[in-house]
């Protein structure tokens, strides 16, 4: 399992790719990270490449992250795409996408191009190519 991430502090937009086996446990890792105060630059706009992920969650689990996201104080600003290929990471998402108070600040998407267009901004595949991303895990 690998973690990588990358900020565009122009865009306000963290990017973040997960591949191999991810369970519960590493995605709370990534997200508590990246949300201690005062360490990373501002960012509202999440987008959360899963598509080469094999998530180790159950739906029973789905309301401990959706329960984290939220209780951290989502903004009216705040949107997270996720871009999702596979049947069972895009049902797991879209559970998320569904939890009280997430309804308008998620959504799984099957392109970049309708991350983007979710999130309000330009972005394009090759710009998940890059290579300087930050491993994470």
């Amino acid at each position: 399992m690998s973690i990588s991430y990358k900020f565009y502090p122009e865009r306000n937009l963290f990017v973040d790719k997960v591949e191999g086996r991810a369970g519960l446990g590493d995605i709370l890792d990534i997200y508590t990270y990246v949300t201690i105060p005062g360490k990373f630059p501002f960012y509202n706009l999440v987008l959360s490449d899963i598509r080469n992920a094999e998530l180790d969650l159950n739906f029973s689990q789905i309301p401990n992250l959706g329960g984290t996201i939220k209780g951290e104080g989502v903004t009216a600003d705040f949107k997270w795409a996720i871009l999702s290929s596979g049947k069972r990471a895009t049902a797991l998402s879209m559970s998320l996408e569904e939890f009280p108070g997430l309804e308008s600040h998620i959504r799984v998407c099957s392109t970049v191009k309708g991350c983007a267009e979710f999130l309000g901004i330009t972005f394009d595949e090759i710009e998940l190519s890059a290579e300087d991303f930050t491993v994470f895990k």
